[in-house]
């Protein structure tokens, strides 16, 4: 039991730790970085399966055909040693604060929670002057919730960690202090009469 506890407190302290760095990092960018309007030039698609090799426990990656991403899913169900995966990503192009512009492939996740993304569309960036292929989708509500969610689902865990400990701590001071049973009065009789 007590291994389970400090697991669960050390799970806990990283997805707190976890979740508070990732919206830390994501602020700091956002207030760092400079906003622009990128134009979507072409919209990409990779899909791939991962499996697990046994014998050198190492993933290996093959390249599918994204029409087939979603049978293949079905398919591996809950399978932990295969893994399909898909990644989404549109090329844009914006103009830098020397006016030249600059194209770059941003992750499509976070600008299609409103609906897909066409080419031609017009998107906000924040991209770092130093390096501007590193552009972003601005910070988002949804992204500070989930980054939240994940500290609070980590602090959660410390403390449930904790109150067990307290639990059992308390549980083995009350024991220890309970004062030993009398024996019943003709049992200490018996004994006197010898």
């Amino acid at each position: 039991m007590e291994i389970k506890r400090i697991k669960l407190v050390l799970v806990g302290a990283l997805l707190a730790s976890g979740g508070i760095a990732v919206l830390i990092k994501d602020f700091r960018y956002q207030m760092n970085g400079i906003a622009a309007t990128a134009n979507v030039l072409e919209l990409k698609s990779e899909c791939f399966v991962s499996r697990l090799q046994p014998v050198e426990n190492k993933w290996s990656h093959e390249t599918i055909d994204c029409k087939t991403e979603p049978a293949l899913k079905s398919a591996a169900g809950s399978d932990k040693n295969i893994q399909v995966l898909r990644n989404d990503t549109a090329e844009v192009s914006f103009p830098l604060q020397d006016g030249s512009l600059f194209k770059t492939m941003v992750n499509q996740q976070r600008y299609t929670r409103n609906g897909p993304l066409h080419i031609g569309d017009s998107v906000p960036v924040i991209y770092d002057p130093k390096a501007p292929a590193t552009a972003r989708a601005p910070l988002g509500f949804l992204d500070v919730c989930v980054s939240l969610a994940i500290f609070l689902f980590g602090a959660v865990a410390i403390l449930i960690g904790l109150k067990f400990n307290v639990k059992r701590r308390s549980d083995i001071e009350a024991k220890r202090d309970v004062a030993p049973a009398r024996p019943p009065a003709n049992v200490r009789a018996s004994f006197g009469r010898r």
